[in-house]
């Protein structure tokens, strides 16, 4: 691969800003069958979560190119700084959602206690893929017509839709509200409450939970 010069993120065509605040950026990305973005610097850790199914060719500058076959909601977690081209290897659009991580880590969140594993419960399934002194990532799945209480959001944290949703989010103090969200959506939240969830669809609920400690 040639070793050109990266652009910014922000400047790279198939990344498309779609939320910016102290905590992260949020880019939707596209890339179409048989298409490459340009090579494109990473100055900071970021998460990837990917829509749909992919094959795919990460060229990281100054390494050997890695393909990959991707799912729909696989969720990774990459460190930066690095800049890369991705090249569209497969015959269907590359669609993801790229969450930086730009706070680091403070004294408080490098001693909270971290979780683990997967939460099953009448009808609501947890899965807690990353917990760092940064960020804890988790999915969620929650079948049609469930409620469930949700434990107090104690940090600032972005929800991805990985399915279309209608979710009833409803709050102690009466505020909240119907979410609805197409799949590759997103919905940022300040934290601090507690709230319960119910599924409004006919189908399984399904999104990422990103909090920023």
């Amino acid at each position: 691969m040639a070793q050109t010069k990266p652009v910014e993120i922000t400047s790279e065509p198939g990344h498309h800003l779609a939320l910016s605040n102290a905590y992260t950026r949020v880019f939707q990305v596209q890339v179409p069958p048989h298409a490459a973005t340009q090579m494109h610097l990473h100055r900071h850790s970021y998460l990837f979560v990917n829509l749909g199914q992919a094959q795919i060719e990460n060229d990281v500058q100054g390494k050997p190119p890695v393909k990959m076959k991707l799912v729909d909601g696989q969720t990774k977690l990459a460190q930066g700084p690095f800049a890369h081209i991705i090249k569209n290897v497969g015959d269907t659009p590359f669609r993801n959602v790229t969450i930086e991580i730009l706070r680091p880590a403070s004294a408080e969140a490098e001693n909270e206690p971290r979780q683990r594993g997967l939460s099953v419960d009448s009808g609501l399934m947890i899965d807690t893929l990353y917990d760092t002194a940064q960020v804890r990532v988790s999915e969620f799945q929650l079948n049609p017509g469930v409620h469930v209480d949700i434990h107090q959001d104690k940090w600032p944290h972005l929800l991805v839709a990985v399915s279309d949703l209608k979710l009833r989010d409803q709050r102690p103090n009466g505020r909240g509200g119907d979410l609805t969200l197409k799949t590759g959506g997103i919905s940022w939240s300040q934290g601090g409450h507690a709230h319960t969830f119910t599924n409004l669809g006919l189908e399984r609920a399904r999104w990422i939970d990103v909090e920023f400690k």
